[in-house]
């Protein structure tokens, strides 16, 4: 009857709205299997539940969107929910974009705004920023080099980027975080090791020159903190400060012989310092 059709297509409705209360519990207190299996429980066919599952992905990543600060669990859980949901990659790619179209429809005027200095412009470009990040390391997920150009290509496209400039931004907006955590591991001294800091740039696509940069900088950071430049031609490393940098350079993959360079780079001054006042004495 008609109204037996109506309840179960209403049925079939309801599947999606139960997956969101599965999700809601916590990403960590569902399953997979728990998810995929409302679609016999609701009557509902696979392609129909699939796409149901994919309008909750783009839901959830509207609303990451709805502010510009970036925030590392944003990452983390949308990649969670990808492998929650049975996503594959070319339906990601095309929730993705589809956040792409709205983001651009609701923030046009700004986004092709020649005034990037006003607020709301320099608002827009953030929120374009994020969810350039976002995008890209999504699309990386992608194990085929065709699927993943195909995805990123359109999304460049969509704002008027070319790959250089979209390859930027996102990096631009990873290396704060990169950086963050070399500070902790290396003037901090929180626990870290090589392997967990290649995972790190590895997952926040930070390109392995712009590493090497960084890490360059934050091992000099440390020698100038070992070195107590407030002490003038007294500064000095120790035996024990040399052995702590062996364990730095260890850590950053550093080769001895660009650790000798900063070493070098820094404690000349000093020495020169030093050098002209025995000269002046």
């Amino acid at each position: 009857s008609v109204g037996r059709k109506k309840i179960d297509e209403e049925r079939r409705e309801a599947a999606s709205t139960a997956a969101a209360a599965l999700l809601k519990r916590g990403l960590s207190a569902v399953t997979a299997d728990e998810i995929a299996s409302l679609a016999p429980a609701f009557g509902v066919d696979k392609p129909r539940y699939q796409k149901q599952l994919s309008e909750l992905f783009l839901y959830y990543l509207s609303a990451c969107l709805e502010g510009k600060q970036v925030l590392p669990a944003e990452l983390s859980e949308l990649l969670q929910l990808k492998e929650l949901l049975g996503m594959s990659a070319a339906q990601v790619g095309n929730q993705v974009y589809a956040a792409g179209r709205a983001l651009y429809s609701r923030h046009r005027a700004y986004l092709e705004s020649d005034v990037e200095s006003e607020p709301l412009a320099a608002d827009a470009q953030a929120l374009l920023s994020k969810y350039i990040f976002l995008a890209e390391r999504l699309f990386a997920k992608d194990e085929s080099e065709e699927g993943y150009r195909y995805e990123s290509l359109r999304a460049q496209r969509l704002f008027g980027l070319s790959p250089a400039d979209w390859s930027d931004r996102a990096e631009a907006v990873a290396v704060p975080f990169y950086a963050g955590t070399l500070d902790k591991a290396v003037l901090q001294a929180v626990p870290a090791t090589a392997a967990q800091l290649g995972g790190m740039r590895d997952s926040l696509g930070v390109s392995e020159a712009t590493a090497a940069q960084l890490h360059r900088d934050i091992f000099a950071k440390k020698v100038s903190a070992l070195l107590s430049p407030d002490l003038g031609s007294a500064a000095a490393l120790t035996p024990e400060d040399r052995a702590a940098l062996d364990g730095v350079t260890e850590l950053l993959g550093l080769g001895q012989p660009e650790a000798t360079e900063v070493v070098a780079e820094l404690t000349a001054p000093l020495y020169a310092q030093s050098l002209s006042e025995a000269l002046g004495a």
